[in-house]
């Protein structure tokens, strides 16, 4: 099998060395994923490279567990949704930077050094539950990586913008592109996780785990981002992401399918994942005292309906829950009293939009679950949703793993089950959303404890995080898991938030960079503007005559009223390249209108002077006078490029600045860089 789906597709380019038949080495950053040697002698034969990404004393083989010394009731340690994409470790190469460095001109951090590799973040993650004490077994709950086909490169390439754009191009397919580098990339991280923690784990397939095809980092459909938060996922904004990864950033080039959307679903590269790691797509696993039940996601999806969670959505499991499913769910709970069940899938059973806040007034937001689909059930299953869900309300499950969201929660029903104001189905179900974080299990209902449904973060890619609606969607969070602990019966008794200490933190900038670009601008009131003033006042701000106070322009700058109204502006700095220095305003108290003083009008004009070249960007630092600020990265800048207005109407004129717009395709967007300008420039 693997020298089969490894084969070369007509260029030993793109082939994995040794077929794809052996591990990799580990590194910090999860596993080496490109040659970092010249030519070497191999064990196969003298015209095969050898790279030291390639462990040639570890071949892949199918590990199955057949004896366990543990302890009678186990807890799990739950990881999913890890995303394994070597490209992204591509990208960590390159210096492209938003604001740039030309003569004595300081610009931010290179994008290489603000992007998180999902691969770092799920070697951390295992090492956290390797060395959880608590922590008896590993769940994984599927989506082990991107797509199959991805960037390789026997040899990194030079460490500028333009190689990096070359190495992981679309259009460079054939030449740079290989199959299953991410699946053996997680097999090698797998393997050495119950190697050296001697725990046993179990996992179910998701649906991007025979995805073939690869696509862009910020993808277009229609005019639509398809996968809207590829960028947040890896801690980056928009611009800097589609910077860093080049022309190709939108390429969505995915053949539809008779009635489907366009999608990387390809059913037959589940055989990697169903080879290596389990034969069985579905399977009950007898503990001591408890049950594991688990549910593979199964051989489609479905991505485009219209429904309440809208035209496209995220996809959900439309061959699950199959009859086959449900009968081993069935004949599990037969024996649920002497052992107690955990059911496992990748498929969400409840999940919630990502606007809708986890807390509403400070409250636990409450929904339902029935036999239709909607904004509390994203992500989920479509087959025997009214007998599943009834199997539910029995109480006979203990409690529920899932992922696929990207988003975590804690599940109840409550104990009305029938008749909900609104419900579609006799079976339909009220639920309530928690935090996991912290939560105390014994303050719910004890007949309501059963089942708990617990959908943990991802473990790889930064999660989606909307506490009490902050962000309307595009909050975040570290990369985490879960750990359920259970009593001496068999009874969830708590669920622990995994993440790594190590990891840096959600930046602020990337939430604010989606919310101005998807939700409202950040700033309110016709944006970042002047107050008027007319010509010959500002002729004669420029031969030094000002007001009595020193002033000039007045910059009107308001944040958006659905912005938390903790935060506000710190400082902006407007960076011009070619100008002598930049111009940065400090901000105190809560002012909506700043005044500049002195030389900064004279630096502002300069800076406000119309010239061709897309030179202009502006940082901003924050302030967030929020307990739960520290969750965010706060102290860094965001960092975007300005488009300069200079409107006037009769004497009256103002400056306006905004983002500018460019094309892609036939549909303008304001999240796109000048590549053409900055291939002329000495950022590349």
């Amino acid at each position: 099998m693997l020298e089969t789906r490894h084969k070369s597709q007509g260029d030993d380019a793109t082939t994995l060395p040794g077929l794809g038949t052996y591990a990799f080495n580990l590194s910090p950053d999860g596993v080496h994923l490109w040659n970092q040697e010249a030519k070497a002698k191999t064990k196969t034969s003298d015209a095969e490279e050898q790279c030291r990404a390639v462990n040639w004393e570890e071949p892949i083989q199918a590990y199955h567990p057949v004896f366990f010394n543990g302890p009678q009731i186990l807890n799990y340690g739950h990881l999913t949704d890890i995303h394994i994409n070597s490209r992204v470790n591509l990208l960590q190469r390159s210096p492209a930077q938003v604001v740039t460095r030309v003569g004595e001109i300081m610009g931010t951090k290179k994008i290489a050094d603000l992007v998180e590799p999902t691969n770092r973040a799920f070697r951390r993650l295992l090492s956290e539950i390797a060395g959880d004490a608590e922590a008896h077994a590993l769940l994984v709950g599927g989506d082990l990586i991107d797509h199959q086909l991805n960037a390789f490169s026997k040899t990194p390439p030079d460490r500028t913008m333009k190689a990096v754009w070359d190495a992981v191009s679309l259009e460079n397919q054939k030449e740079g592109y290989v199959r299953g580098a991410d699946m053996v990339a997680f097999y090698t991280m797998l393997v050495d996780f119950c190697r050296s923690s001697s725990k046993p784990a179990f996992g179910v397939s998701g649906n991007h785990d025979c995805y073939l095809a690869p696509f862009g980092i910020s993808p277009r459909m229609l005019s639509v981002r398809a996968n809207a938060g590829i960028p947040a996922d890896l801690n980056l904004t928009l611009y800097e992401a589609i910077l860093a990864f080049g022309p190709t950033f939108d390429d969505f080039k995915i053949p539809s399918r008779a009635g489907h959307a366009p999608s990387s679903f390809d059913e037959a590269w589940m055989e990697w994942f169903y080879t290596v790691f389990t034969p069985f797509t579905d399977f009950r696993v007898q503990l001591a005292k408890q049950q594991l039940v688990c549910l593979g996601w199964g051989n489609d999806e479905h991505m485009v309906a219209g429904d309440d969670q809208g035209v496209a959505h995220l996809p959900r499991a439309d061959e699950s829950v199959s009859a086959v499913q449900l009968k081993l769910v069935t004949d599990a709970t037969r024996d649920h009293v002497e052992r107690p069940v955990t059911l496992l899938t990748h498929f969400t059973v409840a999940s919630y939009r990502e606007e809708v806040p986890m807390l509403t007034q400070g409250r636990a937001t409450v929904g339902r679950l029935d036999s239709t689909t909607n904004k509390h059930t994203m992500g989920t299953f479509e087959k025997n949703r009214a007998a599943f869900i009834q199997v539910l309300t029995e109480r006979t499950i203990e409690c529920v793993l899932t992922g696929h969201s990207h988003r975590r929660g804690l599940y109840f029903l409550n104990a009305q089950t029938q008749h909900l104001q609104g419900a579609a189905s006799a079976t339909a179900v009220g639920i309530a959303m928690h935090e996991p974080k912290g939560f105390a299990i014994d303050s719910v209902p004890k007949a309501e404890r059963r089942p708990a449904i617990i959908v943990s973060d991802s473990a790889g890619p930064y999660p989606r995080y909307n506490r009490s609606g902050e962000f309307e969607g595009w909050g975040s969070d570290k990369p985490g898991g879960s750990v359920v602990k259970f009593d001496e019966r068999g009874e969830l008794s708590s669920v622990k938030v995994v993440q790594h200490g190590g990891q840096q933190r959600p930046r602020l900038a990337v939430a604010l960079d989606y919310f101005d670009i998807d939700i409202d601008p950040v700033w309110a009131e016709g944006g970042i503007e002047t107050a008027p003033f007319t010509m010959d006042e500002e002729a004669d701000m420029r031969r030094g005559k000002l007001r009595d106070d020193g002033s000039f322009y007045r910059l009107r700058l308001a944040l958006s009223k659905r912005l938390p109204s903790t935060l506000r502006v710190a400082s902006l700095t407007l960076h011009g390249v070619g100008r002598p220095s930049p111009l940065t305003l400090s901000f105190s108290g809560r002012q909506d209108e700043y005044k500049l003083l002195g030389e900064d009008n004279v630096k502002f004009w300069t800076w406000c002077q119309q010239v061709a070249d897309p030179d202009r960007f502006l940082s901003v630092t924050f302030v967030w006078e929020d307990p739960r600020a520290p969750q965010y990265e706060v102290e860094g800048s965001w960092d975007y490029e300005a488009r300069l207005l200079a409107l006037a109407r009769g004497s009256a004129k103002w400056y306006s600045i905004e983002r500018p717009r460019r094309f892609a395709g036939a549909v303008t967007y304001r999240d796109l860089p000048d590549f053409a300008w900055r291939t002329k420039t000495r950022t590349g």
